[in-house]
């Protein structure tokens, strides 16, 4: 009988070195919400005040509404689903649990973060180049189901093999 590891090698489009992809993206997101605990720039005040300088830079009309009439009177609950959904973003990834639908959800968060930036380089020196890298990472995640090898999107797979998302 074929060991785990061995079984985790044998699949076809040879995901193996994607693990170590996802598992740093995953790891990206798990460390910035654990980061974010005790930070006294993410109490209410400072974290408005985070959001409103980005609603001031040069972003979309559109974004900037958002940002003001949707997210800063709803600091609090913007503030949590910023929180858990890094918490369960850098959970799924790392464990290769519905990586797909992981990855997809953590490209929209991370390009969410560049155009809060404005989206461009002079916004934060190096964050956008990293995000962009991140995110083509997790578009390749994405695109060849990286969760099935050393991951519970295996098991899942194996239980339901039509379904796309694992």
């Amino acid at each position: 009988m074929k060991g785990f590891f061995y079984r985790n090698w044998e699949e076809p489009a040879y995901l193996g070195p994607l693990v170590l992809i996802r598992v740093f993206c995953g790891y990206y997101f798990l460390s910035t919400a654990i980061t974010k605990l005790g930070a006294p720039w993410f109490a209410t005040a400072p974290y408005t005040g985070m959001i409103q300088k980005a609603a001031d830079t040069n972003i979309s009309p559109g974004y900037k509404a958002f940002l003001l009439n949707w997210v800063i009177p709803n600091i609090e609950v913007f503030r949590f689903l910023n929180w858990f959904g890094e918490i369960a973003l850098g959970v799924a990834l790392v464990l290769g649990l519905f990586t797909r639908l992981a990855a997809l959800v953590a490209i929209f968060v991370l390009f969410n973060y560049w155009y809060a930036m404005g989206g461009s380089p002079a916004a934060a020196p190096g964050t956008p180049q990293i995000i962009k890298h991140m995110a083509f990472g997790l578009a390749v995640v994405f695109l060849t189901a990286a969760g099935r090898s050393f991951g519970f999107d295996r098991a899942l797979h194996q239980q339901f093999p039509r379904n796309p998302l694992f």
